[in-house]
């Protein structure tokens, strides 16, 4: 009996996830993120599954390279990479969302004009957060930008623009 029970249970189990899993939505983009104290624009990757109508896991990674001016005596190169959940105010064609995560960035800074070139390398974790909006021109693509910010180090931050595939 107790088997038979467990049996029923685990049945009903793998019939919740199929159907749960059916009504996941997949998606991936491709951007940029001005970022504020780097000075530097990282181009960014995200994707993620569209739990339902207002929820969403999402997985980015940034990149960015600054290889120093005239005006700077730096050389940045660096990553983030980050989990969130996003949450989107209504479901339309226009979409507020907000999300938050955490971010784990990994840095590698070059000061020139010192003795030997100065190396610094340096990786934090920390939290992530993301206000913005999502324009779908249709159920494949979509424009989204937004405002970004980075718990780490001396927390950073900036502005996103990205195209979004939705499968």
């Amino acid at each position: 009996m107790k088997a038979r029970n467990m049996a029923g249970a685990l049945a009903l189990a793998l019939v919740g996830l199929s159907g749960a899993a059916t009504a996941a939505e997949p998606y991936l983009g491709l951007g940029m993120t001005r970022l504020s104290d780097a000075d530097d624009t990282a181009w960014r990757l995200h994707g993620g599954v569209r739990l339902n109508q207002h929820f969403a896991i999402e997985g980015a990674y940034h990149s960015y390279d600054s290889d120093g001016s005239a005006m700077s005596v730096f050389g940045i190169e660096g990553d983030i990479f980050s989990v969130a959940v996003r949450y989107d105010f209504i479901d339309g064609p226009f979409t507020p969302y907000a999300k938050l995560g955490v971010a784990r960035a990994s840095f590698d800074a070059t000061h020139f004009g010192t003795p030997n070139n100065v190396h610094i390398s340096e990786s934090e974790t920390g939290a992530m957060a993301e206000i913005g909006a999502r324009y779908a021109f249709n159920d494949s693509v979509a424009l989204r930008g937004g405002y970004e910010w980075f718990d780490t180090g001396d927390g950073d931050g900036g502005l996103n623009l990205a195209v979004e595939f939705s499968f």
